[in-house]
C-alpha cells in the first residue's frame, strides 16, 4: 500500500508497507531513493497524520469533474454512481472476525476519485451502532459541482491521472540522450507527483524520479478516458481470493449491508492476479480504533504483496483483452530470468572445465606446472613438424645464425620442468612463455623467431657442424678469415658443442666442432686442389677473462694484445703449435680445455667464466716466411647470465658476469656492423672483438653464430634474452621467406598448417 511519510529533514515523500507491528502499533514502510532501497518504522499516529485521506471513518461519495459546464453529463454520472455510494465505516472480516475498515478509499475534498480491481467487489460492513445508505444528492450539490473553478478542475485531473498509476506497471520513460525505452513504476508520491521507475540495463538495475507529465507525454494511452469506469467482467474480492464467481448483489440482503465498488481493472494490476486467499493473521483482541485501522492496513498489503501470478485452478475469469495485458511482463522480468539462465550455463562449463583439468592432472601427477603442460601440449597439437633434415640443402651467408635446443637434464627431469620450447621446422622456434594474470589466471604467450637453421634436441653434433662450421671451412682456403662461435646461458650446451662430449671428467674431442673442422681442413689440405700450396697448419689456443688473455698451450702464461703499425692486431707471446694430423689437434684441445677457467655460479656449478678462442691458422711459405693464408676463430664463449642470477654471488663473480656482458654486447655490435657493410666497425669495445679484427674488416670474412638455449621452464628468462640477442644479430626478424610451405593461421598463438 502507497502511503506518505515525513523524513527527519522535513521532507514529505511516498512509501510502500511492507509489514504491520500490531505490537507496537507501528508500520515498516521501504522506498527507493538514489539507486537503492532504504526502510524505516514509523509510528501509527504520524502515519495518519499525514495520510489523513486514507483513515478518515466519514466521506462523501466520489463526484465526477465536470467538463465543458455539461450539466446533463453530471447529473448522468451522479444518478449511475448514486446507488453504489457508500460510507466506510469499521467492517467485520468474515474469514477471521477481525475488525478494519472498508478497502474503498474515500474521496477528498477536491473531487478525487480512486479508481480499484474491475468487477464489482462485495464489501461487508458490520456496524454495532447503525448503517444507512446516504440520500442521491440534490441539486444544490450539482449545481457546486458546476460552479468549480478550473484549478480545482486541474487538481482534479492531476490527481486522476496519478490514479491510473501503481506500483509494478510497465510505462515508457525518455532518458537524457533521447532514448525511449521501458520501465517499471516502484514508488508513487502523490503530493510530489513524482514517479520513481527502475530499469535493467547493462548487467545492473538502475533507477530515477520523473514526473507525471513526463509520464502522461510518454504513455497517452494510460491516461485516455477510455480507460475511466469501464464496465468490464465484475467480481468480488473473495471470489478473486478463491477463484469462485459470486452471485451478483441482490436488495435482499439482510442483517448485514452489502456495498459494491467498481474498480479500474487496467490499473490495478496486483489485485487482478491473486491467485489464493488471504492468509489470516492474529490482532490482539482489542476494540480501538487504531487496531482496527491497522487490521485494514494489513489486509490491504496483503492484496498488493501477493505474488503476480495465475494458475489452473484460481484463474479469474477476465476478458481477452485484459489477459494480454496482464501477460506482460517487464523488461526487468525478463532481464532476471536471462541472467538465470546465463547463470546456469556457466556452472555447466565450469563442470567441464573442472572434468577437463582433472584429466590433465593425471597427465603427470604431482608436476607442479601441470596447467602450463596441458597448454602447451594442446597447442603443440595443432603443429605440423618438419625437423631439419642431413639432406637439406646448406645456404651460402656471410652471416649465418643457428638456434640448438638441449634436451632436458636428469636434474630437471626429476624437478619435473616443462619444456617451454617447440622447434616445429628447420627455421623457426617458438617459446611457450608463462604468465599469470592479476587474478592467478595462467595463460601462454607463444613467441615465436626465425633463423637460418634451428636444431631440436634430437640433432647430433655432425648435423649441426654441417650446416655452421662446414660451409666455413672452404673460406680459409680462399685467404680468408672464419669465425664460427657458440653463445647462450651457462648449462646450456655450448662446451658440448664446440669442444665435445664430456662423461664424467672424461672428454672426447672427437665428437666436438674443433676436431671435426680439423677433420675438414686437413681434408682439403691434401685434395688435389692444394696440395701443391704447399700450405702449413697451426694451432693456437686461449682464454680471455675478463680484461686479461691467456694461453692455454703455454701453462697460462699472461698474453698481451697490441697493434702495430700496419694497424694488424698482434698477440704477443701467443704459443702457436704446427699440426700434421687430426690426433695433434684433439691433444691440443685436451691440453687446452683442462687449463680454462672455470667457476661456480647459481645458475651452474662448473661455468665457463671465460671466452676459449682456438684457432685453426693456415700459412704458406713465401720469401723467407710463414706468410697468414687463413684463419678460422672456433670460440666458446663464457655463459650469459643476468644480473638476477649472480645478485646472491660474492663480488668477484659479479665482476667477471660483467666483463662477459660487455664483450658479448661488443661482439654483436661488430656482427651487426658487418653485416650491414658499414666502413666502421666498433671491434676496439672489447679484447675479444679485438683479436678478432680480421674477421670483421677482412673482405673475404664470414661469421657463424650458434646460439644455445635451454627448455627448461625455469631457464625461459634466459632462453628468451638468447634468442633475441640471436635475432638482433642477423635482423630477420619475424617475416616468412617461404610463404607456400607454411601460412599463419592464428595469429596470436602462430599455429602452422601445411598447405600442401
Amino acid at each position: 500500500m502507497q502511503v506518505e511519510i515525513i523524513r527527519s529533514d522535513g521532507r514529505v515523500h511516498g512509501a510502500i508497507i511492507c509489514q504491520i507491528n500490531h505490537k507496537t502499533s507501528s508500520v515498516s514502510v521501504e522506498w527507493f531513493e538514489k539507486g537503492e532501497t532504504k526502510g524505516k518504522e514509523v509510528d501509527f499516529n504520524a502515519l495518519v497524520k499525514y495520510n489523513p485521506l486514507i483513515f478518515r471513518t466519514k466521506t462523501d461519495p466520489p463526484e465526477i469533474p465536470v467538463a465543458n459546464g455539461d450539466i446533463t453529463k453530471v447529473a448522468t454520472a451522479k444518478k449511475q454512481t448514486s446507488s453504489n455510494s457508500f460510507e466506510p465505516k469499521t467492517k467485520t472480516n468474515k474469514r477471521n472476525g477481525n475488525v478494519g475498515l472498508s478497502l474503498q478509499e474515500p474521496t477528498p475534498k477536491n473531487n478525487r476519485q480512486k479508481s480499484f480491481p474491475v468487477a464489482p467487489i462485495k464489501i461487508n460492513f458490520h456496524d454495532p451502532e447503525h448503517f444507512e445508505q446516504k440520500e442521491t444528492r440534490t441539486s444544490k450539490v450539482e449545481q457546486n459541482a458546476v460552479s468549480k473553478d478550473t484549478g480545482k478542475a486541474q487538481q482534479t485531473s492531476k490527481i486522476q491521472d496519478i490514479d491510473k498509476l501503481v506500483v509494478g506497471m510497465n510505462v515508457n520513460i525518455k532518458r537524457s540522450d533521447g532514448r525511449i525505452h521501458g520501465a517499471l513504476v516502484t514508488q508513487i508520491a502523490r503530493l510530489t507527483g513524482m514517479i520513481s521507475v527502475e530499469w535493467f540495463e547493462r548487467g545492473e538495475t538502475k533507477g530515477k524520479d520523473i514526473e507525471l507529465a513526463a509520464i502522461i507525454k510518454n504513455n497517452p494511452e494510460l491516461f485516455t478516458s477510455s480507460g475511466l469506469h469501464t464496465s468490464r467482467s465484475r467480481q468480488s474480492i473473495s471470489s478473486l481470493n478463491h477463484g469462485q464467481t459470486q452471485p451478483p448483489t441482490t436488495a435482499s440482503s439482510s442483517a448485514v449491508n452489502t456495498t459494491v465498488a467498481f474498480i479500474d481493472n487496467d490499473n490495478i494490476i496486483g489485485e487482478r492476479r491473486r491467485t489464493h486467499a488471504i492468509p489470516n493473521v492474529p490482532i490482539p483482541k482489542s476494540d480501538k480504533k487504531e487496531v482496527a485501522m491497522l487490521g485494514d492496513i494489513d489486509e490491504d498489503v496483503k492484496i498488493s504483496s501477493e505474488p503476480l501470478h495465475f494458475t489452473d485452478e484460481n484463474q479469474p475469469n477476465i476478458p481477452a483483452s485484459n489477459a494480454a495485458q496482464a501477460s506482460r511482463r517487464s523488461k526487468l522480468l525478463t532481464n532476471i530470468e536471462d541472467m538465470e539462465r546465463n547463470r546456469e550455463q556457466r556452472r555447466v562449463q565450469q563442470d567441464v572445465a573442472r572434468k577437463q583439468r582433472e584429466l590433465q592432472m593425471q597427465i603427470d601427477p604431482g608436476n607442479p606446472h601441470w596447467e602450463f603442460l596441458s597448454m602447451i601440449r594442446d597447442y603443440q597439437s595443432q603443429l605440423v613438424y618438419r625437423p631439419l633434415r642431413i639432406t637439406d640443402p646448406v645456404l651460402d651467408n656471410r652471416i649465418c645464425v643457428c638456434v640448438r635446443k638441449r634436451p632436458l637434464s636428469k636434474k630437471e627431469l626429476t624437478g619435473k620442468e616443462v619444456e617451454v620450447v617447440t622447434i616445429p621446422g628447420k627455421d623457426r622456434v617458438i617459446v611457450h612463455q608463462p604468465q599469470t594474470k592479476v587474478d592467478l589466471t595462467k595463460f601462454l604467450v607463444n613467441q615465436q623467431f626465425k633463423f637460418d637453421y634451428t636444431f631440436n634436441e634430437n640433432s647430433s653434433n655432425e648435423l649441426v657442424y654441417k650446416f655452421s662450421a662446414q660451409p666455413l671451412v672452404r673460406t680459409i682456403f680462399q685467404r680468408g678469415f672464419a669465425t664460427c662461435f657458440a653463445y647462450g646461458q651457462t648449462g646450456s650446451g655450448k662446451t658440448h658443442t664446440m669442444g665435445g662430449i664430456i662423461e664424467g671428467k672424461h672428454l672426447d674431442c672427437s665428437a666436438g666442432i674443433y676436431a671435426m673442422t680439423a677433420n675438414d681442413v686437413f681434408a682439403l689440405l691434401h685434395s688435389p686442389e692444394y696440395k701443391n700450396e704447399c700450405l702449413m697448419v697451426a694451432c693456437s689456443f686461449f682464454e680471455i677473462y675478463g680484461a686479461m688473455v691467456f694461453d692455454l698451450l703455454n701453462k697460462k702464461a699472461k698474453l698481451r694484445v697490441l697493434e702495430d703499425a700496419k694497424r694488424v692486431v698482434q698477440v704477443v707471446g701467443l704459443k702457436e703449435l704446427k699440426v700434421n694430423s687430426v690426433e695433434d689437434v684433439l691433444k691440443i684441445i685436451k691440453l687446452g680445455s683442462n687449463q680454462r677457467t672455470a667457476g661456480q655460479t647459481s645458475a651452474n656449478s662448473n661455468s665457463s667464466r671465460s671466452h676459449a678462442v682456438f684457432q685453426i691458422i693456415l700459412r704458406k711459405r713465401e720469401k723467407n716466411e710463414d706468410a697468414l693464408y687463413g684463419k678460422f676463430s672456433l670460440i666458446d664463449l663464457a655463459g650469459n647470465e643476468r644480473g638476477a642470477d649472480t645478485i646472491s654471488s660474492d663480488r668477484q663473480t659479479r665482476l667477471e658476469g660483467a666483463e662477459i656482458n660487455k664483450s658479448l654486447l661488443a661482439l654483436k655490435e661488430c656482427i651487426r656492423a658487418m653485416g650491414r657493410d658499414e666502413q666502421h666497425i666498433p671491434f676496439r669495445g672489447s679484447k675479444l672483438t679485438l683479436i678478432l679484427r680480421d674477421s670483421f674488416v677482412g673482405k673475404y670474412a664470414k661469421t657463424c653464430m650458434i646460439a644455445m638455449i635451454s627448455p627448461g621452464i625455469s631457464c625461459v628468462e634466459n632462453t628468451m634474452n638468447t634468442l633475441r640477442y640471436a635475432d638482433r644479430v642477423k635482423e630477420l626478424g619475424g617475416e616468412r621467406d617461404d610463404p607456400e610451405e607454411q601460412q599463419v593461421e592464428d595469429d596470436e598463438n602462430f599455429l602452422w598448417s601445411d598447405d600442401e
